[in-house]
């Protein structure tokens, strides 16, 4: 049973607490000052900053982060939704989501992770909110539901972002993916604060998806204003090694000579998945990425399967 932290006192966390909403908000207006077009509703632009930092190990590009925003009317108490392949981000056009899509380009065991984001503005954490999630997750988890079905409970933003999901999970069924459910509870509030029964709701979340989907792993992550703020101020290292046979220099130019298994290992993470930045930040492979441009996570998945087998 989860019990209450004690390393600190109510009115020291309460002090704590204030520090960082005011340092919050003030990261909020710098972004908002950022932005280009028309300011943001305040509850929209602190979903986006929290999706983010939710998000951070997954680099993903602005336009990525805001095409996962569902929050609305019949959003099942969902604000932000998005489906990873390996690590990697599926879009609405990715390859693996086509009818006639192969399987076999991708490796045994895949990881495929669900991650769910509920972003209150709010200087608390509440029950609610894990009441809803759960209510939305008995639909969206039962593959007998057809979208159509879904279209009935919820918004159509929502269930776009749900059926990649979905059919990501169909589609890849005969690979035995490893999938992961992520709940995100971001709020303006103390992580240390929130009570037993907020606890109590999100381990019965936990429980439910490990149920309906045997083998799955469920995790709920609360974000504060204090994880918040620190999340906003990490930055990636771009120091990697990559080992050599040859080498030959032009000016500023350079072409190495490096093994299949070496150069996989620098583009990709211990768990496979693409180190994303490599390719997007400027003097490292590629520099920045031209607009619009995607990481399909079908291609990637083949060029990987082909480096393993090679």
């Amino acid at each position: 049973m989860w019990r209450s932290p004690a390393t600190a006192t109510t009115p020291t966390i309460a002090r704590m607490t204030s520090n960082a909403i005011v340092l919050l908000d003030e990261l909020l207006k710098d972004r908002e000052k950022e932005r280009a077009g028309a300011p943001l509703p305040l509850d929209e632009a602190f979903e986006l900053f929290s999706f983010e930092q939710a998000l951070k190990d997954n680099e993903l590009s602005p336009d990525e982060i805001a095409d996962g925003q569902v929050g609305g009317g019949e959003d099942g108490g969902i604000d932000g939704i998005y489906t990873f392949l390996n690590g990697n981000l599926i879009a609405e056009d990715s390859e693996v989501l086509e009818e006639h899509f192969d399987a076999s380009t991708v490796r045994r065991g895949p990881s495929l992770v669900l991650v769910v984001v509920q972003a209150k503005q709010s200087a608390s954490f509440a029950e609610t909110p894990f009441e809803k999630l759960q209510t939305t997750f008995s639909e969206i988890l039962e593959l007998a539901k057809t979208e159509q079905e879904l279209l009935e409970l919820f918004s159509s933003d929502l269930v776009e972002r749900v059926e990649i999901f979905r059919t990501a999970w169909h589609r890849l069924s005969t690979r035995h993916p490893q999938i992961a459910i992520r709940v995100v509870y971001a709020s303006k509030g103390d992580t240390r604060a929130a009570n037993e029964k907020v606890h109590t709701r999100a381990a019965r979340i936990k429980d439910f998806i490990t149920t309906t989907i045997p083998k799955a792993e469920a995790d709920v992550v609360f974000l504060g204003a204090r994880e918040l703020v620190d999340l906003a101020g990490r930055e990636r290292s771009y120091t990697l090694q990559l080992a050599y046979r040859e080498t030959a220099t032009d000016d500023d130019s350079h072409i190495a000579l490096v093994a299949l298994d070496d150069y996989f290992n620098f583009i990709a993470d211990d768990t496979g998945a693409l180190r994303r930045y490599i390719f997007g930040a400027p003097g490292v492979i590629g520099g920045d990425p031209p607009p619009g441009f995607r990481f399909d996570v079908a291609v990637l998945g083949a060029v990987g399967l082909a480096l393993r087998r090679a």
